[in-house]
């Protein structure tokens, strides 16, 4: 028996048995066979399925992920779903139902329409009944409590907390355990298991580490022991598996170069970075970490650039992104105006200060940037106005009399 589908009532039978399918794989499934064998691009698809409410492309990522599982699809061979990059999704369909296995419909079924693919025999049907099941279908409660739980697991490490993390870990290993293949937990997993490699080495009882860069972590040897290459061993062995269950995801992709960074495999780390902005040209968090790789290797002047077009990626999506760029973005534009002081471009240094305090108007590292720049360039007038305003503003311990690092 080969693949068949009933687009009503979400099922699926292959040789296996029959389960059921997610209603949003379904409503994808019928977007693409509107148009087989030709593109539909990610703006269509997340367009017509989410009716213009915000959702990233990690949402479609997983939703052709899941197709892809419930076909048997190989990505990188595929017979069902093909990935254009940059562009969208190709259903493959042969209209030639000559060359198509015959296959034997029930009763009910001997003038109802059907679409025929010939990669392998898959019949899309729009009204079956099946009486026999052998593979435990999962229900959309099921399907939905394991999303829910990805956005608490999401949530919990973007706090960027020891607490947060640990929570984290639990929840993405509570996903897997249900689901081994939500490629996505894989990879939230492994960014967990870096993050507490980085961050927080020292037991509870023991002082806390500052963290600060990759640099940082490298240079002071906290990744070198035993403990911290076991945790990025496994890291990497969740991250290759998340890049192969969902290849097209940037996110995957960014993990894996995450985790070669940490393992100092440099070369490998770009690369992968590189790979997901391929994907994404918006994902501004491949474009922060290869800047800190390209930082460490020296090229300060292409870690800047890279920075800045991570700074451009995030006011691209600001709007979509909001949750999370937030507390980055002014973050970025003062990371962007102390390195190009420290690469004696100031009229660069002094847009990119402004810029910030018109993002946050009373940012203290940006307000005091400032005004060490002004002092530096004579403008004492403007500086000890700022100074005042800032006391008043924030607090009047501020030294703005600082100098700048």
């Amino acid at each position: 028996m080969g693949l068949v589908v009933d687009l009503n009532q979400g099922y699926i039978t292959k040789a296996g048995g029959t389960m059921r399918l997610e209603p949003l794989v379904i409503d994808l499934l019928k977007i693409l066979l509107k148009q087989p064998n030709e593109v539909v691009s990610k703006t269509d698809i997340l367009e017509q399925l989410w009716s213009g409410k915000y959702v990233n492309d990690e949402a479609l990522t997983k939703l052709i992920s899941k197709l892809r599982k419930a076909f048997d699809d190989d990505p990188k061979k595929p017979q069902y779903i093909k990935t254009i990059p940059k562009k969208g999704y190709v259903l493959l369909f042969d209209t030639n139902h000559t060359t198509n296995p015959k296959i034997q419909k029930p009763p009910a079924l001997r003038n109802k329409p059907i679409y025929w693919i010939t990669a392998l025999p898959l019949l899309l049907v729009f009204s079956l009944s099946f009486y026999f099941f052998k593979i435990q279908p999962q229900t959309p409660t099921k399907l939905n409590n394991i999303e829910r739980l990805y956005d608490r697991a999401e949530s919990h490490y973007y706090q960027y907390s020891r607490v947060e993390n640990e929570s984290a870990l639990k929840l993405y290993e509570k996903i897997i355990a249900t689901d081994p293949n939500h490629a996505l937990s894989q990879s939230g997993l492994a960014n967990a298991l870096v993050q507490k490699t980085l961050r927080w080495p020292n037991k509870i009882n023991e002082p806390a580490i500052k963290h600060t860069n990759l640099t940082d972590a490298i240079e002071t040897g906290r990744l070198d022991n035993e403990n911290a290459q076991l945790q990025l061993t496994r890291a990497e062995g969740l991250a290759k598996r998340a890049t192969v269950l969902a290849p097209e995801s940037a996110k995957a992709q960014r993990t894996l170069g995450l985790v070669y960074a940490t393992m100092k495999k440099f070369k490998a780390a770009e690369q992968q970075y590189q790979k997901a902005i391929a994907l994404d040209p918006n994902e501004w968090g491949a474009m922060i970490n290869l800047s800190e790789i390209q930082e460490h290797a020296g090229k300060h002047k292409l870690a800047l650039n890279t920075l800045k077009q991570a700074f451009a990626a995030m006011t691209r999506v600001y709007e979509k992104q909001e949750v999370l760029i937030r507390p980055w973005y002014a973050k970025l534009g003062v990371a962007i105006a102390e390195k190009s002081y420290r690469l004696d471009n100031l009229p660069d240094a002094e847009i990119w200060f402004r810029q910030v305090l018109e993002i946050e108007p009373f940012n203290e590292i940006a307000t005091i940037g400032l005004i060490n720049l002004l002092k530096q360039q004579g403008d004492t007038d403007t500086a000890k106005s700022l100074c005042y305003e800032l006391k008043q503003k924030v607090s009047p311990q501020l030294g703005c009399d600082i100098d700048f690092n």
